[in-house]
Order: structure tokens, then C-alpha cells, then sequence
């Protein structure tokens, strides 16, 4: 009987060296392997592949599809939101800002140089509190 072992996401991005700065230096991920044309990045268990889209044209030139057709969403759990935030809350595209959930998460929501979305999340049994005022509440999952 055939068994996933693992998941690993293939983002097609116009600038592979852009998008591992971003990745690397704003994200924190670590560099595994690659060049201009293909590289994979790993932050604890997870891994990305970033491939330049006109490689990925050529392979699958039946697709023809724009860049980011699809809509997805890259979901990170992570420790530390709040410092994560502050930290990248000036340097990046925040799409949402950083809100307690009604399930029970704190999450806030960016975009890579591409234009993929970044869903940072942790778990909170608790109202967190920033800067003195609570998060804003958000009625449902995005």
C-alpha cells in the first residue's frame, strides 16, 4: 500500500535569488542548496523549493498558466509570533494584520515577493495582549 511521507511546496517565482533573501534573510529559513535557477530552503521540518518560473514553463509548456493562478496559502506555525511580528511588520507586505482567532490562534497573514501568501500562526489558550490593547478578534478562518 503506497504511504505520503511528505509534503514539500514548489513555489515558480520570477527571481530565485530574491525570493531566497526574502525567504533567508526576513524569514529566517536556511539556504539547503541551489542557484539562480532552482533552490531548496528548509526552516525546522519544513522545506520549500523555489524554481524560476521560465524553467517551469519549459518543462510544462502545456500549462500556460499566469504566475499564481491558483489561490494557496502557505501556513507556518510558529513560536514567538508576537516578536516574529514586530520584528517583520515594517519590511514586509502584511495582508492581515496580527489578530487573535476564535479558535484559539494568533495569526497574521504577508505575501513573498511573488505575491504567495504567508499565514503565520501559533496556538493561544490565553487573550494575548499587545502593546496594552488586545488583538483584534477575527470571526472566522482565513
Amino acid at each position: 500500500m503506497s504511504q505520503i511521507l511528505k509534503l514539500t511546496s514548489e513555489l515558480v517565482v520570477t527571481n530565485v535569488d530574491k525570493s531566497v533573501d526574502f525567504y533567508v534573510n526576513i524569514l529566517g529559513f536556511q539556504k539547503l542548496e541551489g542557484d539562480s535557477h532552482f533552490t531548496r530552503i528548509k526552516a525546522g521540518a519544513s522545506e520549500i523549493m523555489l524554481m524560476l518560473k521560465s524553467d517551469f514553463d519549459q518543462e510544462l509548456p502545456s500549462l500556460n498558466r499566469p504566475q499564481n493562478s491558483g489561490l494557496s496559502l502557505l501556513v507556518v506555525e510558529i513560536k514567538f509570533i508576537e516578536e516574529f511580528y514586530e520584528k517583520i511588520k515594517n519590511i514586509v507586505t502584511i495582508h492581515r494584520p496580527l489578530q487573535l482567532t476564535d479558535y484559539c490562534t494568533q495569526e497574521f497573514t504577508i505575501s513573498d515577493p511573488d505575491g504567495y501568501l504567508i499565514q503565520f500562526s501559533q496556538r493561544s489558550e490565553r487573550i494575548i495582549k499587545n502593546g496594552g490593547h488586545q488583538l483584534q478578534s477575527s470571526k472566522h478562518r482565513s
